[in-house]
């Protein structure tokens, strides 16, 4: 069995893509190739707006990803938990097909209370063993240059919670648009939350290219996908016996989950 490799952009954005094309359609590729989209906005002034709140919904939905809405001083908290969240629902996509090959009903309700808290304490466990990779997108155009401090913070603080994964966690960072391109890259694949110091100062720049930052940011997992590096559901540890009592108790009804 190979190990599962959950893969990740998450884009932090306080605006509306005006440049570069359909950052919808850059979403879509970037799921094509099994890797989650989420998106955060960030929402201070009135630089989001309805149209900017559609589109971060519209890219995650067709990066198969999540996306939700924070003030400036949520986006630590944010971060983590769009995160951690979309990992989840990952897990639950897996665990369904898997389902729906071993068992004539294809859903968890189909199995007995006991196994079913069983499975739902598997995917917790899963979710902090399996090996992670997010590239962290950062807009910083004009609108977003008082918020710097902010994302800094946000960016460090999400590093120590990747260091206190059980599994295997790497991030890459990348800020748009770049001083002569689209994107910018800040921070290579690392486990090394020192490289957190980042320069995300920028010139001014009226110009938001999110379509052309996906896209780049997509192209920077492609090593590893030329490589052949394996990616599915893997042999993952089992749940312990303490979560799997705890979930039993709570009469398998899976509470937090939905299958």
């Amino acid at each position: 069995m190979r190990e599962m490799v959950l893969e990740q952009i998450l884009l932090v954005t306080d605006g509306c893509s005006n440049v570069g094309g359909d950052p919808v359609e850059a979403a879509a590729e970037a799921r094509r190739q099994g890797i989650v989209v989420n998106v955060i906005g960030v929402l201070h002034g009135q630089t989001l707006g309805e149209h900017g709140r559609r589109e971060a919904e519209r890219i995650a939905a067709a990066g198969g990803g999540v996306c939700q809405f924070a003030q400036p001083e949520r986006l630590s908290h944010t971060v983590q938990a769009v995160t951690r969240q979309a990992m989840t629902r990952t897990l639950h996509a897996v665990v369904r097909e898997e389902l729906r090959t071993l068992l004539a009903e294809g859903n968890a309700a189909s199995l007995a209370p006991e196994q079913r808290a069983r499975l739902a304490a598997s995917i917790e466990t899963w979710a902090e063993a399996c090996r992670l990779r997010v590239f962290l997108l950062l807009d910083t155009s004009a609108s977003m240059a008082p918020l710097v401090p902010t994302v800094r913070r946000a960016v460090r603080d999400f590093f120590l919670c990747l260091a206190a994964r059980t599994g295997p966690s790497e991030l890459a960072v990348g800020a748009f648009p770049g001083a002569k391109g689209d994107l910018d890259l800040l921070v290579d694949w690392t486990t090394d939350g020192a490289a957190a110091r980042l320069a995300l100062e920028r010139p001014p720049t009226g110009l938001t290219p999110t379509a052309p930052a996906l896209r780049a940011a997509l192209a920077h997992f492609r090593p590893r996908l030329a490589s052949g590096e394996a990616r599915g559901f893997a042999a993952l540890p089992p749940a312990s016996e303490k979560n799997a009592a705890g979930r039993a108790s709570d009469g398998g009804l899976l509470r937090d989950y939905v299958f």
